[in-house]
């Protein structure tokens, strides 16, 4: 995107360049991370940290509203994460929505420089505003197959010569790297990884099968709604409590505290005894992480949420000295 936005704009300083970073999440703030270890002079604008709205200033557990936004007036970029797995906090669907992602406050009638991560939410509903990104790119291992392989949407305008705009003084971008490399080469510029490749064609075509991301946004809308309730009902009861604020929680990954003593590691223990593994939340934010991607049914989906009853009724729990404003 620096290489397009040089050849735009030839004649300004690498200094005046500027790339807009939405920070929600432990994967958005890893993109920053690279992004001012790799863009030379260019400077890295954060247009949102989330954290600033959070109850304790430093946790990502809310999707903030649409006035806490401020974008560059001509960034080379503007990047953001949709869904964020390690907290679980994620854009909503709905565009009405204050924690949707602020379309309405970038530019009309250009060729935004929009990129978007998908990772772990491609193919789980339609994409908002598809036509109004740059890239999507998205990690295959989450919805559509075996690691090993990405799917990257990619703007013909943004296909670039990298060389060309190296030449006149944007950060070089190795050839193996360049869209430009792959397009010309039809996606395999060298041995793809071709069993990745097999089972995600043979995922898609099931996909398309039972109706596209449309099947599967109702269906994964009534699993999360599934999880959120019983965790809400633990909550009413002091057993659990939501990491996430209401509005702002992901479809695909549903974080919690289990309250009390001992409690997480009895309640983990009983999921195991019944055969349901992986709940264990990110080290760096603990807890349970349910994770519901696409191959995750509906009927495993009730499994897990009539442990989640019987555990809620069988511990005492703790009563809430706030209302709640999680989930």
């Amino acid at each position: 995107m620096l290489a397009r936005h040089r050849l735009l704009h030839p004649d300004l300083l690498e200094e005046e360049r500027v790339l807009d970073y939405v920070l929600t999440g432990s994967w958005s703030k890893a993109a920053v991370q690279e992004a001012r270890r790799l863009v030379g002079k260019a400077r890295v604008n954060i247009a949102l940290d989330a954290r600033e709205h959070s109850a304790d200033g430093k946790s990502f557990d809310n999707i903030p509203p649409h006035s806490a936004y401020t974008f560059s007036q001509d960034p080379a970029m503007i990047y953001y994460c949709e869904n964020e797995t390690v907290s679980g906090t994620q854009f909503a669907h709905d565009e009405t929505l204050p924690e949707s992602f602020p379309f309405e406050l970038l530019p009309k009638d250009t060729l935004l420089p929009l990129v978007a991560d998908y990772s772990s939410s491609f193919m789980s509903r339609p994409i908002p505003r598809l036509a109004d990104h740059a890239i999507i790119y998205a990690g295959a291992q989450k919805n559509l197959g075996p690691a090993g392989l990405t799917i990257v949407i990619v703007r013909q305008d943004c296909i670039v010569d990298v060389d060309a705009a190296a030449a006149l003084g944007a950060t070089p971008v190795p050839t193996g790297l360049s869209y430009k490399t792959f397009a010309e080469g039809k996606s395999m510029p060298n041995t793809p990884p071709v069993f990745a490749v097999y089972v995600t064609g043979l995922v898609l075509k099931r996909s398309k099968e039972l109706g596209g991301t449309r099947y599967y946004e109702e269906v994964n809308r009534r699993k999360k709604e599934k999880v959120y309730e019983i965790v809400e009902e633990g909550e009413r009861k002091g057993v659990l409590k939501g990491h996430v604020k209401k509005g702002s929680g992901s479809w695909m990954n549903v974080v919690f505290v289990v309250l009390g003593e001992g409690a997480e590691a009895k309640f983990l223990k009983g999921a195991e005894q019944r055969g349901m593994k992986g709940l264990k939340g990110h080290r760096s934010v603990g807890g349970i992480r349910v994770s519901l991607y696409n191959a995750i049914t509906e009927e495993q989906v009730d499994k897990l949420v009539a442990y989640i009853r019987e555990f809620i009724q069988q511990e005492p729990g703790i009563p809430p000295t706030l209302p709640s404003e999680t989930l």
